[in-house]
């Protein structure tokens, strides 16, 4: 499997699941745990994250969910997390990045509205990102919600549309990243249609949350260090040797064999201890 980054094509072990993006990867800085946000359609309910048909993370259970059930949500309420495993590797964003015209690095962003008409791009799958223009960050639309499959109006999302009539996003884009032209992280793509995309905005989920986009120097921390080898088995407990009953051993001490032979004698007392222990 190749080293784990935002553009990487994932797809939950869930009855029904459908592929998506693994989306911006997070350092926690609290625990120094690596976490990914990603849509919730693509992993809700599953129990194992898969890439390249190997699990690589489990969904967390921390994530704000207050709004599942409600007819009418805001959109960052599809946003999901996944904890990713400690064995995984994970690639250099600045050499994912590379393709963009400013500097190759992830940032995060407090309000998404500064963005507000201008081009942004869609990490989704493809050898470059797809750009687009961010024409509303308080857009609606309306599809089945991942918790309870009922048809949902979701507030308040980030509306992208294509600069030449083409999708900006296809099938197995959902979780797809969205960035400013020089890396400012602003959302998720978790919708569309045509060509329009709907993205969930990354700041409400981040308040108060110590989460940064994960840099060079940590994913070497974290790679030097991941378990990328499986633990070699333990040795077999030894098999104790079998102990004679201490019926039997008084048996064997009646019968004048042992006067023949001392030793047998000694050594059968000495069991006869032991298993009256």
């Amino acid at each position: 499997m190749d080293d784990l980054n935002f553009r990487t094509r994932i797809k939950g072990d869930h009855f029904g699941a459908i592929p998506g993006c693994l989306g911006v990867i997070l350092l926690d800085e609290s625990s120094n745990e690596v976490v990914a946000l990603t849509a919730g359609q693509v992993v809700r309910g599953a129990a194992a994250i898969l890439a390249d048909g190997q699990a690589i993370g489990t969904c967390s259970h921390d994530v704000d969910r207050r709004h599942d059930g409600q007819a009418r949500r805001p959109t960052w309420s599809l946003l999901e997390m996944v904890r990713l495993d400690r064995d995984v590797s994970l690639a250099r964003p600045s050499t994912v990045l590379g393709a963009l015209p400013g500097p190759p690095v992830l940032r995060m962003t407090g309000d998404i509205s500064t963005h507000l008409g201008q081009s942004v791009l869609v990490h989704g799958h493809g050898p470059i990102p797809r750009e687009g223009n961010l024409r509303s960050t308080h857009a609606l639309f309306r599809m089945p919600a991942p918790d309870n499959g009922e048809p949902t109006v979701f507030l308040d999302a980030m509306m992208i549309t294509s600069l030449d009539g083409r999708p900006l996003s296809v099938e197995g884009d959902a979780g797809a990243l969205v960035t400013s032209l020089h890396g400012d992280c602003l959302g998720v793509i978790v919708a569309g249609l045509d060509d329009s995309s709907y993205a969930a905005p990354i700041p409400p989920l981040l308040v108060d949350r110590p989460l940064q986009p994960i840099r060079d120097y940590d994913v070497e921390q974290w790679n030097e260090t991941a378990w990328t080898r499986p633990l070699a088995p333990a040795p077999p407990a030894p098999v104790p040797p079998a102990r004679r009953p201490v019926m039997a051993l008084a048996i064997d001490m009646a019968n004048d064999d042992w006067r023949e032979d001392p030793q047998a004698m000694a050594d059968a007392g000495r069991e006869l201890a032991r298993a009256a222990l």
